[in-house]
């Protein structure tokens, strides 16, 4: 992650910004990436169920106040992820999904 400068103006508006590591991500390391492959790609989108319920549970969101966005590879993830549970979001933008 790094500094992104387009987040200020949603922050600076009382947006919640979250980042949920889904297994099948590379983002924890080799063994992460490959637990969530092929057959077991579901682990990713019951990972990123689990960030979604935690969010709305604790009170930081609601499922109309909440949308995913996700790049490359991360947009096959929450397309199976609308599919399964629309009722947890509002909103998905999926940018140069690989779908």
């Amino acid at each position: 992650m790094s500094y992104q400068p387009w987040k200020v103006p949603l922050l600076d508006r009382g947006w919640v910004l979250a980042y949920c590591h889904a297994r099948g991500g590379g983002e924890m390391g080799r063994k992460w990436y490959h637990s969530a492959l092929r057959e077991s790609k579901h682990k990713t989108v019951e990972d990123l169920q689990a960030c979604v319920r935690y969010l709305h549970d604790k009170g930081y969101s609601t499922p109309s106040l909440t949308a995913l966005y996700v790049r490359s590879a991360g947009g096959f993830s929450v397309g199976m992820f609308c599919n399964v549970s629309p009722e947890l979001v509002q909103a998905a933008i999926l940018k140069v999904p690989f779908v």
